[in-house]
């Protein structure tokens, strides 16, 4: 697809790269991206893709459960899913490591539902902290979610403490970092995020 369709996160990971191609195209850059995502036109073959194989717990499935309301509310069937997805995600994104070593792994949404595993980084990882809005709107957010969300968020959010160094996107989103979080502001850099000539 064009970078055009992407949300928040995609377009930040994508204007990030061009800059990267751009400016610093001594760097080799390898972009991990789960299998059944579309690369955007403006990044296809300026840098090397691996697609990592993996399902996430927010893909559809044409499982049976599924079908069927009373069964399909079950918090346990979902938790389950969870688990599963999150296991494979591991397994998969280290075996794609493994593969293709990298020097440096920056992780552009550290706290992404479904998106991002939690895995050994087998060098310095930089993650990106773009806000803590699930907890700071807690009541509309947070306490919605089912409890294992709320397990994996806070699993996600303990991770942000062994990231080599953390970018935030703004000094407000850095204050929050430290405040919500009880990250050490030593470890963050504020860096703007980039923005399309568009």
């Amino acid at each position: 697809t064009s970078g055009s369709g992407l949300r928040g996160i995609g377009r930040y990971t994508l204007e990030m790269l061009k800059g990267i191609l751009e400016f610093a195209p001594e760097i080799d850059v390898t972009l991990f991206v789960k299998h059944n995502v579309e690369i955007p036109e403006e990044l296809k073959g300026k840098c090397k893709t691996v697609k990592v194989q993996a399902m996430s717990w927010t893909d559809p499935t044409d499982a049976l459960w599924t079908k069927i309301p009373k069964i399909r509310s079950l918090d346990i069937l979902h938790a389950r899913r969870c688990r599963q997805a999150v296991a494979e995600q591991k397994a998969a994104m280290e075996k794609a490591l493994r593969e293709n070593p990298v020097e440096i792994l920056h992780i552009p949404s550290a706290l992404d539902m479904g998106s991002y595993p939690i895995y050994d980084y087998p060098c310095p990882v930089i993650m990106t902290f773009l806000d803590a809005i699930v907890m700071k709107e807690k009541e509309t957010t947070y306490d919605r979610f089912r409890r294992f969300q709320q397990i994996y968020y806070h699993q996600q959010a303990e991770n942000l403490k062994v990231a080599t160094r953390i970018v935030s996107i703004s000094h407000a989103s850095a204050d929050d970092a430290v405040g919500v979080f009880g990250l050490d502001r030593d470890k963050i850099d504020v860096v703007y995020p980039a923005v399309s000539p568009q």
